[in-house]
């Protein structure tokens, strides 16, 4: 946490420096009366985003994946109650707090304010005036609300997930919604004894955040490589846990394949490995490793989380992300070969962990901890995305010919564009899934080493 602390710290002397100045410059009332136009300016826009939605009671449910205990998933249950220009968001019906350490108290679970501000108003800026139309009604004892002895030190995984739920509960409301992010941050704790020369015997602690991709939207497709809206960055750092830690980011890149197929597709999701040079024990909290960000509108799932663990890691032999050769699966959705596979595979099928929260994990020197974190939902039937959008997916190595084929209904020849081809099968897919025999599959890089 030292980073933050010094981070947080620098920005507060800068803004209390720049602050006085105003005042000096302004004068405190012309300063207070500015702060006060902002939150009301805010909130005004708010309301004008919330009053263009129909008044309605409208529901949506998501999942945690599991709570690291009980293998049970967790529903994030949700009932968005808009009345004119004001708005009650209510956890009613979520399940019990968790065993484990993926619940949260109010604070948390009220950055469900954020997909609305996203939604209806997201040029003005976050202050108290953004959360003035809304109540949110949080159940104690629940999921969103835990209640001593639960724990909630792993948090992130819920806020993003109460984000998800009500941004589903208002795509029903309305054309001009987006579809989930990737909804995990996949948090890394790590720590140890540093045993590097000239470091031996220094106790250290760190964390990892790796970017996912965002919801595609009614009008383009969804972020890649960010982080989860309730992060404050694109990404995380990687320079202070070098720094501070006896380890190395050796790969935080997009990964094909990961993004939801739609007409807007999601965002692409990202792999995140982690050499250690020295031993580290490892705690890993992540979600939506069977099922990635849902779409919407008829948009195709995000592809889920997977995790590796690579014994001996050589910069130049275990940098590409499909090549599974000596990387051991430690969760995920794997079929019979020990690929990914998230539309026909078993879940924990090979691997070390049936969840995808555990602790105890010891990394050890020389080793690597290889994360895939998928992508965002996609928007729209991806049967009505121009075969020109994909083909330049395809060219810019964010989408495989492969899933052109299978998830965009997209013939590729050699690279070029089989317009023929395409429309008769676009005719085929939409007939079967007309016909309940096709569904828009779940996100996937395909073209595994194993």
């Amino acid at each position: 946490m030292l980073g933050d602390l010094r981070a947080l710290h620098g920005c507060l002397v800068v803004g209390e420096r720049q602050l006085q100045e105003l005042i000096a410059r302004a004068g405190l009332e012309k300063v207070r009366a500015a702060g006060r136009y902002a939150i009301d300016l805010t909130e005004a826009g708010m309301r004008r985003g919330i009053a263009a939605i129909p008044d309605g009671d409208y529901t949506a449910e998501d999942f945690l994946d599991e709570d690291g205990v009980d293998a049970e998933p967790i529903p994030v249950a949700v009932t968005v109650k808009v009345r004119g220009d004001s708005m009650e968001i209510d956890f009613s019906g979520s399940g019990r707090q968790p065993l484990g350490n993926c619940g949260t108290a109010w604070s948390e679970a009220g950055r469900c304010i954020e997909a609305v501000k996203l939604m209806v108003d997201p040029s003005t800026p976050v202050n108290s005036g953004t959360m003035k139309p809304i109540e949110v009604l949080l159940p104690s004892g629940s999921v969103v609300q835990v209640l001593p002895p639960s724990s909630c030190s792993n948090h992130a995984d819920i806020g993003s997930r109460a984000i998800n739920v009500v941004t589903q509960a208002l795509s029903r409301a309305t054309d001009e919604s987006f579809a989930p992010d990737t909804g995990t941050a996949v948090v890394v704790s790590l720590g140890g004894i540093d045993s590097r020369p000239g470091h031996e015997g220094t106790p250290w602690g760190a964390f990892a955040l790796a970017g996912g991709g965002w919801g595609g939207t009614w009008k383009a497709d969804g972020i890649s490589f960010c982080v989860t809206p309730i992060g404050n960055c694109r990404t995380s750092v990687q320079e202070h846990i070098e720094i501070e830690s006896p380890l190395v980011i050796v790969q935080h890149e997009m990964v094909v394949d990961t993004a939801g197929a739609g007409e807007f597709r999601g965002g692409l999701g990202s792999v995140y490995s982690i050499y250690a040079e020295s031993d580290t024990a490892v705690t890993v909290t992540a979600d939506r490793i069977r099922v990635g960000a849902p779409g919407s509108h008829g948009g195709g799932a995000g592809a889920p989380a997977f995790g590796w663990y690579v014994k001996d890691f050589e910069f130049g032999a275990h940098t590409d992300p499909l090549d599974l050769r000596g990387a051991e699966p430690l969760f995920g959705m794997f079929d019979a070969q020990g690929r990914p596979d998230p539309n026909d595979g078993e879940f924990g099928r090979g691997a070390r962990y049936g969840t995808g929260k555990f602790s105890g994990l010891i990394l050890k020197a020389g080793d690597a901890l290889r994360l895939i974190i998928g992508g965002g939902g996609g928007w729209g039937d991806p049967l009505r995305r121009t075969p020109d959008r994909v083909l330049a997916d395809v060219t810019a190595g964010l989408v495989s010919p492969e899933f052109a084929r299978s998830g965009y209904g997209v013939v590729l020849v050699d690279g070029v564009l089989d317009e023929a081809a395409t429309a008769a099968l676009r005719a085929e897919l939409a007939a079967e899934r007309d016909a309940g025999r096709w569904q828009v599959p779940i996100a996937a890089p395909v073209d595994w080493i194993h």
